[in-house]
């Protein structure tokens, strides 16, 4: 059965409340921009980008063309262009995958998710993670990334992160981290439009051995589920807390597996999932609230606090006057009359 198509769709139409409430409390976070500031000047993303692709699989229309299928169909459907996404493929047992680059956005995702997984299941891991780049996520699930990737070093190095830490900004980082998961696991549903495939995906997770594939109960992984309906916010909010003061080198970037199958099945029996597909909730992000402006380079809504758009990482700077130019290194907005960029340090390009 074809899959209906959404047409301009929004993220705001199906992101959930906790990651709304995760972030704007990260946004909150003294020290979030310099942190922000340091992974930009020192280019730390490039480490991630070189490990995905130097080290994993590239996958194309020819170089595994049925699992390729199932990524166009998801991007299409989320209204996302997958030109500009590379997608790869990782060796490994894990029932898992990775979402990174911001520039260029990477999806990658292990070779034991692909042989534990049926095609629409695969398909809605692939969509998961197809929303975090629709919700302009990657920044900072980069910016997790890269902190759990130093772990316990990361005092040490001389990039000026370490003290930046013991601000707390791991915290509330790595709860927005886990909240931002609601919100996909949306995407995810949208995508395969089969809340049986979400289930039984999420079980697969959860843990289910290769070999008792065949002896999954949906409806008792269901049951399981309406055991959590009733946690809330605040319940999480010190749940992942504790987590992350007691397990600060923790690569736990997902809340538990149970509690997002209640999330889903709530958000599919109060209505709000059909009104997505009726479209009844397009426009529901209105314009861009005033006081705010755009990003020059991706059109992210931004506010007073922010020194860096939280989409792309782009510096805000100082708005130019009319026939400012753009530092051709960093896409800083430029005044004019500056030598060096203020973003970057890059020595301008001589005109003419």
């Amino acid at each position: 059965m074809a899959k209906q198509r959404i047409p301009n769709l929004e993220h705001n139409e199906y992101e959930h409340p906790f990651d709304r409430a995760a972030l704007q409390a990260l946004e909150a976070t003294p020290g979030l921009d310099t942190l922000l500031e340091k992974i930009w000047k020192y280019g730390l993303e490039n480490l991630l980008r070189v490990q995905y692709t130097g080290s994993y699989t590239k996958i194309t229309p020819n170089h595994y063309p049925k699992i390729h299928r199932l990524f166009v169909e998801a991007a299409e459907i989320l209204e996302l262009d997958h030109s500009n996404i590379d997608f790869y493929l990782i060796g490994g047992q894990q029932v898992n995958a990775h979402t990174t680059g911001v520039e260029r956005p990477l999806v990658a995702v292990y070779s034991w998710l692909v042989d534990m997984m049926t095609e629409d299941e695969l398909q809605y891991v692939i969509a998961h993670e197809l929303g975090h780049i629709k919700s302009r996520h990657v920044l900072y699930h980069q910016l997790a990334s890269i902190l759990v990737m130093f772990g316990q070093i990361i005092g040490n190095v001389t990039l000026g992160i370490g003290n930046l830490l013991a601000t707390g900004i791991q915290i509330p980082l790595m709860h927005w981290y886990r909240m931002s998961e609601f919100t996909c696991d949306r995407a995810g549903l949208l995508v395969v439009q089969d809340v049986d495939v979400v289930n039984s995906a999420t079980m697969k997770m959860a843990g289910v051995p290769f070999t008792q594939k065949d002896q999954m109960n949906p409806q008792a992984w269901r049951e399981q589920s309406k055991e959590f309906q009733d946690y809330d916010y605040d319940t999480l909010k010190n749940i992942s807390k504790l987590w992350t003061l007691y397990n600060p080198g923790s690569t736990m970037s997902h809340p538990f597996t149970v509690i997002r199958a209640a999330e889903i099945e709530k958000w599919v029996e109060d209505g709000s999932y059909e009104r997505v597909l009726r479209r009844e909730t397009a426009g529901a992000g209105g314009p861009i609230a005033a006081g705010m402006v755009a990003c020059r380079r991706c059109g992210n809504p931004l506010g007073p606090q922010h020194r860096f758009c939280p989409a792309c990482g782009t510096p805000v700077g100082v708005q130019p006057p009319a026939g400012g130019a753009f530092c051709t290194a960093c896409g800083y907005r430029l005044a004019g009359f500056e030598e060096f960029c203020p973003g970057c340090g890059q020595r301008r390009r001589p005109s003419g």
